[in-house]
This record gives C-alpha cells, sequence and structure tokens, in this order.
C-alpha cells in the first residue's frame, strides 16, 4: 500500500509505502507531484523486481568485506587494509 500525504508539522508532501516484510517508509518532497511521480516510479520499479531498498545504501563497507572474507581466500596485504 502506498499514498501521498500532507505532513501537517511543515506542509512538505509524503510519500508513504511498505516494503515486501510490511515495513513502513517515506520520503519528503515539496509539491505533491513530485512525490507521487516519484512514489509511481518506485511502484514500478518493484512490480518489474529491481526495487531497491533506500536501507540498501547505508550497508558498511566493513560488514561486506566481512562477508567476502568469509567465502574467498585474499592475499594478506587485502586483508591488512
Amino acid at each position: 500500500m502506498a499514498a501521498v500525504v500532507r505532513d501537517a508539522r511543515n506542509g512538505r508532501w509524503l510519500a508513504r509505502w511498505r516494503d515486501h516484510s510490511g515495513r513502513q517508509h517515506k520520503k519528503s518532497f515539496p509539491c505533491k507531484v513530485d512525490a507521487q511521480r516519484w512514489l509511481d516510479q518506485m511502484q514500478a520499479s518493484a512490480h518489474r523486481g529491481q526495487y531497491i531498498a533506500l536501507s540498501a545504501g547505508k550497508t558498511k563497507l566493513e560488514d561486506v568485506a566481512r562477508g567476502r572474507g568469509a567465502g574467498a581466500p585474499l592475499k594478506p596485504s587485502t586483508q591488512e587494509r
């Protein structure tokens, strides 16, 4: 479910949606049309199977490196860095 609503605190427009796990997210826009356009594009990418969660950009490189290091041997200099 997704919707565009006005934020009563500051008058900006919020695009709200729930991800596949049911968690609610929101993104703020100055204009209603911008919020609706972004939400439509986000939903279309979800239907195509191309949706990438906004939190994916917050993954630390250190966490990625730990996951990779467990399965692949690295040179000592790479491990040191």
